[in-house]
């Protein structure tokens, strides 16, 4: 009798664990072919909505408020992180590229591929596909010019040059090879000093806390529980989580600050300084390759500009932003393939920035403009 029931509870132990897996199995099916839409960020209402209405006079309030979802980044090869993909009606990444509409300006048959590198700003937080620089740098091309392009955006969130540059490099390797790549860029130098000044990516200090500390520590039943495909289709919750929510509070966000025992004024030359020196090495390559390599000092928020931010109030002035321009500007005076568009937004006709850093529509038409003028010049010179 007691070794029929030992049979019997076997039969069922088995019998459950069967199912646990076929459950489990299902349910990683599920979650691999049923991707969650992007987590929410806190949109604009009231007179933010209305600015964002003028921005957007083609989209709805829903629409708008759908364009604010927090970035969340995943690991790349040689480059330490990109943003993860996104696919929403108005915004779609996939690997490190994100959409141009339109594609092409002009006829696909011999068009000019360009390549544009940049952070969140070139990349376009807020805005849709059609109305990001690359986009509008189409746009003008379609009217402005008998030279047809194929734009390429590769903008990342809080890449800076030295993170952009080992992405082209590792491209070019890779057989990826453009006829011009543009990088727009300072504002993350500046706003990330920890970052530029080391010379590392931005979220190196937490990759280095996970791997000195998070790595060993010993998973309990929770970790397990929490990890399981069946776990995460059931609540909805996803295994992937915000660096804030791993790695200790201050950590995730080190490199928002010089490092211990650097003053501002020698953090702002180490990184206009290497600014400067990643601009003519890169230069030399691009020439020895065959590349029209071109550079461009962006706007940035209170320099040159003087008019109102969405929520502005929430981002102090980038400390000693103006002297580091200046110092780029001042060494870069004689190179060709470098220009400072720092005062493009002197005199807007409309609001240049989405938010209290990004670039709305209408700045990222001003600053494609600028580009695309000197971008054709260029090309005639090589002709």
């Amino acid at each position: 009798m007691q070794r029929g029931l030992v049979q019997r509870l076997t039969i069922w132990f088995g019998g459950c664990l069967v199912l646990l897996l076929i459950a489990e199995f299902d349910a990683w099916l599920y979650l691999k072919f049923h991707p969650t839409a992007p987590e929410l960020a806190q949109a604009p209402t009231g007179a933010k909505m209305e600015s964002q209405r003028k921005m957007f006079p083609d989209l709805s309030e829903e629409e708008i408020r759908g364009m604010y979802f927090r970035y969340k980044q995943v690991y790349a090869p040689w480059v330490d992180f990109r943003n993860e993909d996104i696919d929403t009606p108005l915004v779609h990444v996939k690997d490190f590229l994100r959409k141009t509409e339109p594609e092409f300006s002009g006829s696909s048959e011999g068009a000019i591929e360009i390549f544009f590198f940049g952070g969140s700003t070139t990349q376009g937080v807020h805005v849709p596909d059609n109305r990001t620089l690359p986009s509008a740098f189409n746009q003008i091309a379609a009217k402005s010019s008998a030279i047809s392009f194929r734009a390429f955006n590769y903008g990342q969130p809080y890449y800076y040059l030295k993170q952009e540059t080992a992405l082209f490099l590792s491209m070019l390797i890779d057989g990826r090879r453009p006829n011009v790549a543009v990088f727009l860029d300072g504002i993350n130098e500046f706003q990330e000093p920890g970052a530029s000044y080391r010379r590392t990516p931005f979220f190196s200090p937490a990759y280095e806390w996970i791997f000195t500390e998070q790595l060993y520590r010993v998973a309990d039943f929770t970790d397990i529980l929490y990890s399981t495909n069946l776990y995460q289709a059931l609540t909805g919750l996803r295994r992937t989580k915000r660096m804030a929510e791993v790695v200790p509070e201050g950590r995730a966000g080190q490199n928002f600050l010089p490092p211990d025992g650097v003053s501002t004024d020698e953090a702002i030359r180490g990184i206009a300084d290497a600014y400067v020196t990643n601009v003519k090495v890169l230069h030399d390559l691009c020439r020895a390759s065959g590349i029209i390599c071109l550079f461009f000092l962006q706007p940035a928020p209170y320099l040159n500009y003087e008019g109102t931010f969405e929520d502005w109030t929430e981002r102090p002035r980038m400390q000693g932003l103006e002297a580091g321009y200046e110092r780029i500007k001042n060494q870069l005076r004689d190179v060709a393939a470098f220009s400072s568009l720092d005062d493009a937004f002197a005199s807007p006709s409309e609001l240049p920035y989405v938010d209290r850093l990004h670039y709305s529509p209408y700045g990222n038409l001003v600053l494609a403009g600028l580009i695309h003028k000197i971008v054709h010049q260029q090309l005639q010179k090589h002709d």
